[in-house]
């Protein structure tokens, strides 16, 4: 009942390093890391940031996103109606 297995059949995702621990926060893989991602259905390989891998300065810190959100929020009902 309490099985990893159905966290995963609900839409998670298990990640590990190349030695078969889990990772659980970004910050204990490196930029470019090998690593496996198990889901509900069978595993597959892949590589964390790859492309930023190659061109990252280690003394200048994390990298930082530049991709721009372009999900505008929903907009508000204008009256009680306009809820239902």
């Amino acid at each position: 009942a309490n099985s990893y297995e159905r966290v995963l059949e609900r839409g998670f995702a298990l990640v590990t390093d190349e030695t078969g621990q889990a990772i659980k926060r970004s910050d204990e893989a490196a930029i470019g890391a090998k690593v496996e991602i198990k889901f509900a259905d069978k595993k597959r390989a892949a590589q964390l940031d790859p492309d930023t891998a190659s061109s990252v300065n280690p003394k200048a810190g994390p990298v930082k996103s530049t991709v721009k959100s372009t999900v505008k929020p929903a907009a508000k009902p204008t009256s009680q109606e306009e809820l239902f």
